[in-house]
């Protein structure tokens, strides 16, 4: 508020009663006290649903504490996921079990469609009483169910509030009493491989390899891979490994012969009865002085609005992904401002976890995170190490406890003159240059779960694509990327956690002497 309008209150005139305390013409704000009252518990039917499957999930509401008056409410809000929606005849599928209360219910999308559905059981008449139970049918009655998820999750949660006293106060249900079920891995369906793929004559040949669902899940298998070496001139010239697995999971490594492998173009393939045969192609050449590596550089963690913790972000890259290399983007404002980091002292703990997963020659991580400009478009922000990383946030929605750098040309201006720092559009998501600096802005990310970005961006068809500013002079080399909300770089299946990223994940390709984070980044 502008002025020093203040107004004091004395804690014995804060109720359990909705009060309005006017502070000015322009201002004013609801207090009441409050205080937790245990009223019911959620459970859900079926507990384990497998990935993709069509399924009827039961919501069953029961009253085990106070009763809830006429006008309280029941809301219920399904899982932030990619299941897809229920029909909306949502009477039919209702069922309350009370001989004490009359109810209605509502179902609509929370917030955004996207973000799960919540459904509103309101009190019209009566009043529910301990053990009145009600069920809803989290279904598709067209399409007989809908579809879960396709990656794995352990217990997702269906959340709970109340207002037992009709006063539009609503008491949270803690997650001990919420429903919850888990989502599992299908049936092995297919092989993943991860080899480097281009190789001189005289280093051997290292091939790792895991099974996956159809979806692209890591899923155990036990029995004989079967892994097979041909140079493409020569296909009779086959080089076979067998790989005995318990969990889905191996390796097998090719010794060069006396001279050396013969150079020319090689098929490396994996194959097993039921499951889809893999091919990788290696190039052996003595002119092979570089190496090339694939990673993740844009993606999300709960640190910002995905699912699964930074921990679990670099290790899914680096032993389900097989991915060389990888880097968190973590959204700027959720990183300085959100009340669950507050422990995180800006990109502290992130750097301390990059740190901890990163082993040159085997898995770099590089330092970053996504710089947001409400108006013109993201940028993703990337360290050559873990010094000197700083965060200065662009469009910050809530708090202003740090500097504010809303503009490109702010954060351009911070980072300028900087050899150790890249600051580098995505497209796919909309961007609109203000400013050009040829040094920080190298690359841009031109395809991610959002669409690929030529002549138009992905999921702003008004805003022109990146070829346009090839035309205006602007040099940069292509980035793939995912802007994933699951939390698995590398898991190249269809959908992310929202139903809007209905592309694959794309990955970048690095051509660098070694596997280390500063050779990534160079």
């Amino acid at each position: 508020c502008e002025g020093n309008d203040r107004k004091k209150v004395p804690l014995s005139a804060i109720t359990d009663e909705i009060q309005d305390f006017v502070l000015n013409d322009v201002f004013q704000i609801r207090i009441f006290r409050w205080s937790f009252h245990e009223t019911g518990t959620i459970s859900v039917t079926p507990q384990e649903v497998c990935v993709r499957e069509r399924v009827t999930m039961r919501i069953t509401y029961e009253v085990t504490g106070e009763p809830i008056c006429t006008g309280g409410k029941i809301r219920i809000l399904t899982p932030f996921s990619c299941w897809t929606e229920p029909c909306e005849n949502i009477k039919e599928r209702f069922f309350p079990h009370t001989q004490t209360a009359e109810l209605a219910i509502t179902q609509r999308p929370y917030t955004l469609p996207f973000r799960g559905t919540l459904y509103e059981v309101t009190v019209t008449g009566g009043e529910l009483r301990r053990g009145d139970r009600l069920d809803i049918l989290h279904t598709n009655l067209h399409h007989r169910g809908i579809l879960a998820q396709p990656y794995p999750q352990k217990d997702i949660y269906f959340l709970g509030w109340e207002d037992s006293s009709g006063q539009g106060i609503f008491n949270h249900i803690p997650l001990s009493r919420c429903g919850h079920a888990s989502v599992v891995p299908g049936r092995p369906a297919r092989i993943r491989l991860a080899a480097q793929q281009l190789c001189r004559p005289e280093e051997e040949i290292a091939v790792r390899f895991l099974t996956m669902d159809a979806w692209y899940n890591p899923v155990p298998f036990a029995g004989d891979i079967t892994l097979t070496l041909r140079r493409c001139s020569s296909p009779d010239k086959v080089y076979p490994r067998q790989v005995t697995v318990a969990d889905g999971r191996g390796e097998a490594v090719w010794q060069p012969e006396e001279n050396g492998f013969a150079e020319g173009l090689y098929l490396l393939e994996a194959s097993c009865p039921g499951l889809k045969t893999e091919r990788l192609s290696l190039y052996i050449s003595r002119q092979n002085h570089k190496k090339l590596y694939y990673g993740q550089l844009h993606a999300h963690s709960e640190v910002s609005d995905g699912t699964f913790t930074m921990e679990e972000y670099f290790a899914y890259g680096r032993e389900e992904g097989l991915l060389d290399f990888c880097a968190l983007s973590d959204h700027d404002w959720e990183l300085v401002e959100h009340p669950r980091n507050r422990s995180f002292h800006r990109l502290e703990r992130l750097t301390e976890l990059c740190n901890l997963y990163n082993q040159p020659g085997k898995y770099a991580t590089l330092v970053g995170y996504e710089w947001m400009d409400h108006w013109t478009g993201h940028m993703n922000v990337y360290f050559r190490s873990d010094k000197n990383c700083e965060i200065y946030p662009g469009f910050v929605s809530l708090l202003h406890e740090y500097p504010q750098y809303p503009h490109q040309k702010d954060i351009l201006e911070k980072f300028r003159g900087r050899k150790d720092v890249l600051v580098l559009p995505h497209f796919s998501h909309g961007f609109q240059w203000e400013e050009y600096d040829e040094a920080l802005q190298r690359a841009a990310e031109v395809y991610s779960m959002w669409g690929y970005s030529e002549e138009k961006t992905a999921c702003l068809p008004t805003a022109e694509g990146f070829v346009r500013h090839l035309a205006d002079g602007r040099k940069f080399a292509f980035l793939g990327g995912a802007d994933s909300h699951h939390g698995m770089p590398g898991q190249t299946g269809l959908h992310s956690k929202y139903s809007m990223l209905s592309y694959r994940e794309g990955l970048t390709a690095v051509y660098a002497d070694t596997l280390s984070r500063e050779e990534i980044f160079d």
